[in-house]
């Protein structure tokens, strides 16, 4: 990390939370409500192919659908790994 590209908010771990609520960039700090509980998927794993920094590629699911598609695609991966389909 480059120091010189970094602004100190706050000496303390207080200042640096009271910043937050004060400082002209808080408008840009909401908290996306429709967001909570959900995680962001990789429609085509980054592991295959696909685009790590392609927002076509990003999908927001729930969380118990995410754990589907983390074993799912774990399952693809080591198949391909060993060869061997389970």
């Amino acid at each position: 990390m480059d120091l010189d590209f970094i602004d100190l908010i706050g000496k303390t771990v207080s200042e640096f939370f009271s910043s937050f609520s004060t400082s002209e960039k808080s408008n840009l700090l909401q908290i996306n409500r429709d967001l909570i509980g959900k995680e962001i998927h990789e429609r085509h794993p980054i592991v295959f192919g696909g685009d790590p920094i392609d927002t076509n590629n990003k999908a927001y699911v729930p969380t118990k659908k995410y754990a589907e598609l983390v074993v799912f695609w774990n399952k693809i991966w080591q198949s391909r790994k060993t060869g061997v389909a389970k």
